[in-house]
């Protein structure tokens, strides 16, 4: 028998843009006309809302949302490292309620070789297939 540990991390896109763009998808959604006028005032918002989008529209609230992730991560990573697994299966949604199958498929696999070493470069892992002479190594599959 194994054992089975599962994690979860947010994929949130904004997380790679500056602090001072994190909140754009907010001031997108602001500029909807749709949005009814009383909505879009921060006064009306929920408290929490309203402090963290502050005085500079969110700048200084995404940088504390920032370090909190970033807390969140290593938490996360820090539990993955102890577990100290043989098989990590990585599962994202790939935002599948939005663009159906015109542009994602409904599932999909991808089995790597490789793995990341320190600080964004890349090593090789050692599998059997990678020992093994003449054995085919998997590749990506094409979109």
């Amino acid at each position: 028998m194994g054992d089975i540990l599962g994690l979860g991390i947010s994929h949130y896109p904004m997380f790679a843009l500056t602090d001072t763009n994190m909140a754009d998808l907010l001031k997108y959604t602001l500029a909807d006309p749709d949005i009814p006028d009383a909505a879009k005032v921060p006064a009306n918002w929920p408290a929490a809302m309203q402090q963290e989008w502050g005085t500079d529209a969110g700048v200084t609230g995404a940088a504390r949302h920032r370090t909190q992730l970033e807390h969140g991560f290593r938490r996360a990573r820090a539990a993955l490292d102890a577990f100290a697994p043989d098989f990590v299966l990585v599962w994202g949604d790939d935002q599948y309620e939005n663009f159906r199958e015109d542009v994602i498929r409904r599932s999909r696999s991808w089995r790597t070789n490789r793995k990341r070493c320190s600080r964004g470069s890349t090593c090789r892992a050692r599998s059997p297939a990678s020992r093994t002479p003449g054995a085919s190594r998997s590749k990506r599959p094409s979109s």
